[in-house]
């Protein structure tokens, strides 16, 4: 197996760095990130790499990178990384969460990030370099296509297909036999029970606060 390498410096790279390092047995041995934003030799004890000089100190032939990148631009930041990645030679790990139950027919891309307690039932077609969040249940024949970010605690129906570079925002659920479209955002708690649009930026409705005279007028 391969050692690591993690992309990012922010508090998502410590997060993971503390999930690897507590779940696994993989050996994490530098940090790297574009220049701009290296502010330190140092992270979490690890040595931080410019990712412009990243092959020449770490052969992609013993080392694959894990993106510890989150959402930024509807997924595009994580897009980008990925295939600056592949073009250095690097293939990319994924880290899923020992607790997570996911069927042993689920065929799963490259830099899947899966966290604590999710459920992917059978049938499953997971593509790349998604970011499942805790507590996920994703039911039977869902198509997931790549860069997606599906956060805590969201359900996700039977036969769904969703496109690339979403959101689903925490507790949202979809409905069976849904489509979500690419650059599909849903705020969240939403609930979608129909085809979403490209572009298109979903939210639950909003409680209306009555003032108490208009409610005595009504009683």
């Amino acid at each position: 197996m391969k050692k690591l390498i993690l992309y990012g410096n922010t508090a998502f790279t410590k997060l993971l760095k503390w999930y690897i390092d507590n779940d696994t047995d993989r050996l994490i041995m530098a940090v790297t990130v574009e220049d701009k934003y290296i502010n330190s030799d140092i992270f979490e004890g690890l040595p931080v790499v410019s990712f412009s000089e990243i092959e020449k100190k770490y052969d992609p032939n013993e080392y694959e990178i894990l993106i510890c990148v989150g959402y930024s631009h509807m997924n595009d930041v994580r897009k980008k990384i990925f295939f600056q990645c592949k073009e250095k030679g690097y293939s990319i790990a994924s880290y899923i969460h020992s607790t997570a139950n996911i069927a042993s027919n689920v065929s799963i891309g490259e830099g899947n990030i899966v966290l604590e307690n999710t459920l992917i039932q059978p049938f499953v077609k997971l593509g790349d370099c998604n970011l499942l969040w805790y507590n996920i249940a994703i039911a039977h024949d869902c198509v997931i296509g790549n860069f997606n970010t599906i956060a805590g605690m969201s359900s996700i129906s039977g036969f769904v297909e969703i496109g690339n570079n979403t959101f689903i925002g925490n507790n949202s659920t979809v409905r069976d036999s849904v489509k979500i479209s690419d650059y599909t955002l849903l705020g969240a708690g939403t609930y979608i029970d129909k085809n979403t649009n490209s572009y298109d930026v979903y939210i639950p409705q909003r409680c209306i606060k009555l003032d108490k005279q208009s409610i005595e007028i009504n009683l």
